[in-house]
């Protein structure tokens, strides 16, 4: 999806929309004045679409899910609407203006214009992409960065700075691409531009949700049974579902709402695909999702992994314009061309749940503070049954009456040693950095902060893995990052949310009689470490990283050659590593 501005001609959207063929073939553009909007399309996807009338064009990527009731609203008000996402996003922009985004629903990308001013925005959690480029003159919006370089007709360039942020985690909403020119839209805003002025501000503003809700405890079961479901059910398409399950708590939540939901809706059971790791059991979890699939009737797949980690890195870096931080991009495609050679088109997962139901850091100090001396106490008392030592537990309540300031220059005086950063790298620690809470926030604030790390950053991940599910021919869906379902959470009270010292114990309370016991009562948490670190590769390491031409600023790489030459790696040297070759391989290209 692409928009151009200043005396469109058509191979210009035309131009930008071909630098991404991953996005579909078939091309359609529409001019209106000043503006030129075009969408790629794919004969098997058709989540592109694009609308003109009434003095609009309109352009959606992405899914809306509540589509069906936006154009129910727009008839029964009177007004002609189409069928079609861009139809429906234009009758409700004509109607509502720049309100129009905070009442859509779904994973999707929007290009407004009237042909003299333009408007596009995002998703609430930015699981679409917007990138943009604005001149003196002119304005190209673009689902990916490269196809804004080749609108504009601007070379493709590595930025190094913007390389050397993302590897020492220093980035923010207002981060740039890490291509040279190219800007970011950031989630929960909208831009719009007119006569060469260009202008964002928010569209949603969550922080003012926190702790607005005040719920019995039948009437918190019964709200979030309605917001799980509906969540889940936006997700179900009929045909090519299939959930990435786990042994964990938030993949089998999915199923237990969408199992039966599913069966209805096509007679089929719901389907499930896992990964096994036989070799390395303290990973495997194949035992916990084949007990689960047989109680909930599932259709399960086991599957195992084999990509190495940085097979084919610069291709990869190239095709997403910039590295990636902290993930592996072949394990995702991997994963994603195994659902794919099984016949499905859409991966639910149930990514992004532990940013509603898991984050407790600094609650004792946040409860303090507001003088909810019960709560605070419940929670202290349910710290020391677990283990955790009264200084500890003393110091996290005396935070919320510490100065800012203070605290600060304690950190100074007093540095921790983080034990996730390597020797042969001088990066600062996340308490130095000022996009992290504990830099910017009070101990008695810091809680509310937390509620809201799901929408702090960028997004490179996301960005990344939209065009990862372009390459292999699947949608991922992520029932867990439904706005309704977030809003309901950000509104609870925090007791309400954390009742107790129990990871997650507002969510397996609020699943019990739902997901089975053997799921809700597990104990532990399983981390990948064993897998990571067998597939460590030295070789692809060294050549990347031992006497490369540019040099990225905070690395020792006399000290990291010879980790190397010993091979002697832990799993963070493994993990700073990975992503100091994408670097590299990125900015070999420029």
């Amino acid at each position: 999806m692409l928009s151009y501005s200043h005396t469109p001609g058509m191979e210009v959207p035309e131009r930008g929309l071909s630098a991404a063929p991953h996005r579909g073939s078939t091309i359609r553009t529409r001019s209106l004045s000043r503006f030129a909007v075009g969408v790629s399309t794919s004969d098997e996807w058709g989540d592109a679409t694009l609308s003109e009338g009434d003095g609009l064009v309109a352009a959606v990527q992405g899914r809306i899910d509540n589509l069906p009731e936006l154009i129910e609203d727009l008839r029964r008000s009177g007004v002609e609407v189409g069928s079609s996402a861009a139809d429906a996003v234009r009758a409700l922009f004509r109607r509502e203006g720049e309100r129009t985004p905070q009442q859509l629903r779904g994973s999707f990308a929007v290009i407004v214009s009237d042909g003299y001013r333009l408007w596009c925005f995002r998703d609430h959690l930015g699981f679409a992409t917007l990138f943009y480029r604005a001149e003196r003159e002119a304005i190209y919006v673009a689902t990916e960065a490269k196809q804004v370089v080749a609108a504009a007709g601007i070379p493709w360039r590595p930025d190094p700075d913007v390389a050397s942020l993302i590897l020492h985690r220093d980035y923010d909403d207002d981060t740039p691409a890490a291509i040279q020119g190219v800007a970011r839209l950031p989630k929960m805003s909208i831009l719009s531009a007119e006569s060469g002025n260009v202008r964002r501000r928010r569209y949603w503003h969550p922080e003012r949700l926190l702790e607005t809700a005040r719920y019995s405890r039948g009437e918190l079961q019964e709200r979030f049974d309605e917001l799980m479901a509906q969540a889940v059910r936006r997700t179900l398409t009929r045909e090519g579902d299939v959930v990435s399950l786990s042994g964990g708590l938030d993949s089998p939540a999915i199923v237990a709402y969408g199992a039966s939901e599913h069966l209805r809706l096509t007679g089929a059971p719901l389907a499930a695909i896992t990964t096994s790791y036989p070799h390395l059991p303290a990973v495997d979890e194949r035992s916990y999702v084949e007990e689960l699939s047989r109680i909930l009737g599932l259709e399960l797949h086991v599957v195992e992994r084999s990509a190495a980690f940085l097979d084919g890195i610069q291709e990869w870096v190239k095709i997403l314009d910039g590295p990636v931080p902290k993930i592996a991009t072949g394990d995702a495609r991997e994963g994603y061309a195994q659902a794919r050679a099984l016949g499905y088109r859409t991966m639910i997962t149930g990514e992004v749940a532990e940013y509603l139901t898991d984050q407790r850091s600094g609650l004792i100090p946040y409860l303090v503070a507001r003088g909810r001396l019960g709560a605070a106490w419940d929670q202290i008392r349910g710290a020391r049954a677990k283990g955790m030592a009264r200084s500890r537990l003393a110091k996290q309540a005396f935070l919320a009456f510490v100065p800012l300031a203070a605290e600060r220059s304690y950190r100074r005086l007093h540095p921790r040693e983080d034990p996730t950063i390597p020797d042969w790298l001088d990066t600062p620690t996340l308490d130095q950095l000022d996009t992290y809470a504990p830099a910017v926030t009070p101990g008695r604030d810091r809680w509310a902060t937390y509620q809201l790390g799901g929408f702090i950053g960028p997004g490179l991940s996301m960005e990344s893995d939209t065009i990862v599910q372009e390459l292999c021919g699947i949608r991922v869906r992520r029932p867990w990052g439904d706005v309704d379902l977030w809003e309901f959470f950000l509104s609870l009270r925090a007791e309400t949310k954390f009742p107790d010292a129990r990871r997650k114990a507002l969510a397996r309370d609020l699943l019990r009689e739902r997901v089975p016991d053997l799921i809700l009562d597990r104990k532990g948490k399983v981390v990948f470490d064993d897998s990571i670190m067998e597939r460590i590769d030295y070789v692809s390491l060294r050549r990347w990283l031992v006497d490369p031409p540019v040099r990225v600023r905070g690395v020792d790489y006399g000290l990291l050659e010879k980790h190397l030459a010993d091979e002697d790696f832990g799993l963070w040297d493994h993990i700073w590593a990975k992503d100091l070759a994408s670097i590299h391989a990125f900015l070999a290209l420029g």
